[in-house]
């Protein structure tokens, strides 16, 4: 109990720090954007504004993920319902498919009708953000990549599966990738420079956790990574709420 409280005060923190750090980002970034609209800025302040607001933006994204592992990782708040994952992976896949063309990466997706999960829909999306957004950023540039998201029934149970042609993840790399912050090897992180908040994946585990679901990770150097995710799948039970 002791330590469920640690825990519990830990999260409270880092969220309420979160939120503080929020306004003055927002007002930096503002500002930042406001300086790069004179055209008579010079090319190296240009530079180094635009350089800021890049970091800006990984700084947001690192609150925004720090703020959904403190509230989205307690069952007790998450509403739960039966969700058919289908056509929300035809939307995150939507929206990632011109990003990816961009890089000449071709993203796909397979799904089979009865996809139903016992999960939160806004916990799905996130989860299915993350990995997709991993596959197309872990996947080099114009080298005839591919990425492939899965969605089918498996007993009982519903997989959610992203499987990329990659740089893949070293074995030494594989048992930490859930770590908060970790630094995989620099042929993996160099792909993705600077974006990315080091925090993707222990989302995704945390939050499929909550769940009450699992996470596998397949990956061998120079060939690729699979992640496959599987939660309860669903059907006629009540709503349940949060407490």
């Amino acid at each position: 109990m002791f330590a469920r409280e640690i825990l519990s005060s830990q999260k409270l923190f880092i969220s309420n720090v979160a939120h503080e750090l929020r306004t003055p980002l927002s007002t930096i970034k503002t500002s930042t954007e406001v300086a790069l609209i004179d055209t008579g800025l010079p090319q190296d302040a240009r530079a180094t504004f635009k350089e800021i607001l890049g970091e800006l933006e990984r700084v947001s994204e690192i609150l925004n993920n720090l703020l959904s592992l403190s509230t989205l990782v307690r069952p007790e708040q998450m509403l739960f319902r039966s969700l058919d994952l289908v056509p929300i992976a035809e939307a995150v896949v939507a929206r990632h498919k011109p990003l990816a063309r961009e890089r000449g990466i071709r993203l796909r997706l397979r799904a089979k009708p009865g996809s139903l999960a016992w999960a939160n829909r806004t916990a799905v999306e996130q989860i299915m953000d993350n990995l997709v957004k991993n596959a197309r950023l872990y996947t080099p540039q114009n080298a005839g990549g591919s990425g492939i998201v899965t969605v089918a029934p498996q007993g009982g149970q519903v997989l959610f599966e992203v499987m990329e042609s990659g740089v893949g993840i070293a074995p030494e790399d594989l048992a930490h990738i859930f770590e908060p912050f970790y630094r995989a090897d620099l042929s993996r992180t160099r792909l993705v420079k600077k974006t990315g908040s080091g925090l993707g994946l222990t989302i995704v585990r945390e939050i499929t956790q909550a769940m009450g679901g699992s996470v596998e990770v397949q990956s061998k150097k120079g060939r690729g990574t699979t992640v496959s995710l599987f939660l309860p799948a669903g059907g006629l039970r009540k709503v349940s709420s949060p407490a």
